[in-house]
């Protein structure tokens, strides 16, 4: 399983993490929540949407003192969130798919014919 190191960063309010290897992807959270989780979850957003896009996934760098390693997962809420992304994701295609289709004059022939 994939491992990428994460930076967590303390402040007044909770935390917040962020991971070298995908720049501006970070999270944070207050101190009801538990950072490795957020820390998974924002991972597995930042993993989905790379393959989403079609992009390959970075090589994992080193850990420094400062980081610690994450597994992407989702917990349950970010679970749901994954759902939703992934769904709309799927929707966006095929609408996209039958718009190109449509487009094309002899694909778009064939399928109005077929209908």
């Amino acid at each position: 399983m994939l491992r990428y190191p994460a930076i967590m960063h303390n402040d007044d309010d909770g935390f917040w993490i962020e991971f070298p290897d995908f720049p501006g992807s970070y999270t944070w959270g207050g101190a009801e929540e538990i950072p490795e989780e957020a820390a998974a979850n924002c991972l597995a957003d930042s993993l989905l949407f790379l393959m989403q896009e079609g992009k390959p996934l970075p090589e994992p760098t080193a850990v420094s003192e400062a980081s610690f390693l994450v597994a992407p997962r989702y917990t349950a809420k970010g679970l749901e969130n994954g759902k939703r992304v992934y769904k709309e994701y799927i929707a966006s295609q095929t609408d996209r798919e039958i718009s190109l289709m449509n487009d094309s004059d002899d694909v778009g022939d064939d399928i109005r014919s077929a209908a």
